[in-house]
């Protein structure tokens, strides 16, 4: 048959609800909600995919331009009948916050691409900072001034061991140059 009215007024919270008999030629409507129109029934009373429905089936339709997800539920009906439960909800507000979240997701990236960069060139000019003052003092010793040394305060690590080994190298040069001149002005005073 059809519903009391109880079950008529418990069924008007869910929303879309259609209830269903089946028989092997079709079904057979026994309730449909109010929110359902009566000339879009056969939008929503497609058949499931078995013949017997035996545990719930899930359904996800486009309609109108909106995904909506349909529940079918078996309900016995005794004496072998079988009813089925279509219970419909419209996905449009899920849709929308799934858009959302990929927007929100791609600008989180895209801010985390952009501070991973900020970050990586802050740290590698940190971390190059000391080697290009070792640079600047370099090219700023000359010949006339192999004296000047390469300051290496707080210097650790391979970067202390390049000031050093520049250090070495200059003081090395200094005594070249000192022996150098020494040898020149001694062979300039015996050839005078």
């Amino acid at each position: 048959g059809g519903l009391t009215p109880m079950q008529e007024a418990q069924l008007i919270h869910p929303g879309r609800v259609i209830i269903t008999e089946r028989f092997d030629d079709g079904e057979r409507i026994i309730f449909r909600s109010l929110r359902i129109p009566a000339d879009s029934l056969y939008v929503w009373i497609k058949p499931p995919s078995k013949k017997i429905l035996a545990v719930p089936e899930f359904q996800i339709r486009n309609e109108g331009g909106n995904y909506w997800r349909i529940i079918l539920v078996p309900v016995d009906l005794g004496a072998g009948g079988q009813g089925v439960i279509r219970i419909i909800e419209n996905l449009g507000s899920v849709q929308a916050t799934l858009r959302r979240l990929v927007l929100d997701y791609m600008s989180l990236a895209a801010l985390g691409i952009l501070v991973s960069f900020a970050g990586g060139y802050w740290i590698v000019g940190r971390a190059l900072a000391p080697i290009v003052r070792i640079i600047e003092k370099a090219k700023e010793i000359e010949a006339s001034s192999l004296d000047q040394r390469i300051s290496n305060p707080n210097l650790e690590g391979e970067t202390g061991m390049l000031a050093e080994t520049l250090n070495r190298m200059f003081a090395r040069l200094e005594m070249s140059f000192d022996t150098m001149k020494r040898f020149t002005a001694d062979a300039s005073h015996e050839l005078r």
